[in-house]
């Protein structure tokens, strides 16, 4: 169980999303990430780092079944570091 934020009243079309992250805690996943084109708790799309596992993932979970869409490693250093956008002046 993760625990995650679905913002229901907006709608974005042709776009990018921006985040800065800080992974706290989490001795399992320390993870954070995006949701989108959330329609139900069993289907939607995320992209996350893993702190432990130093990659990115893409997955689409559809009718509940996680997919790897593509996976980057990355050191996704530790946890308590800011991670920002590289487009940041």
């Amino acid at each position: 169980t993760y625990a995650w934020l679905v913002k229901e009243d907006s709608s974005l079309k042709d776009g990018s999303a921006e985040v800065d992250f800080n992974i706290i805690s989490g001795k399992e996943d320390p993870e954070a990430g995006l949701v989108w084109r959330h329609t139900s708790g069993e289907n939607y799309y995320y992209v996350r780092a893993n702190a432990v596992e130093e990659n990115v993932i893409f997955y689409r979970m559809h009718a509940g079944k996680k997919e790897v869409v593509v996976g980057h490693e990355l050191t996704a250093e530790s946890q308590r570091l800011w991670h920002e956008s590289p487009s940041k002046p």
